[in-house]
């Protein structure tokens, strides 16, 4: 979802969180945390529109999750971790990931 043009990424950005579709939402995820990783690595700082657009898509997906899964929205970044970190070591039941949890 990079786009070098920072006004064309911003309305990319934009047009993203308002599909109302949480893989749009998860790409601007990946796309800012791996830009963040890089630049925090060439000893640069997150750019605020980066910051901004990140928590909302953050935030969009959190809140998405937490209704269909019905684990409050404060709770949801532990919860994803702990099924990820379960996942990664095999400790997820077939059970759980086809009854729709994470």
């Amino acid at each position: 979802m990079w786009v070098a043009d920072e006004r064309q990424r911003e309305q990319n950005y934009r047009q993203a969180l308002s599909s109302c579709d949480c893989r749009e939402w998860i790409k601007i995820i990946k796309t800012l945390w791996m830009r963040n990783q890089e630049r925090l690595s060439q000893g640069k700082k997150t750019t605020a529109m980066d910051k901004k657009y990140f928590k909302l898509a953050e935030d969009y997906l959190y809140a998405e999750l937490s209704a269909s899964l019905g684990v409050q929205q404060e709770k949801m970044q532990a919860f994803i971790t702990e099924k990820v970190e379960r996942a990664e070591k095999g400790y997820v039941k077939k059970e759980e990931i086809s009854a729709g949890s994470l």
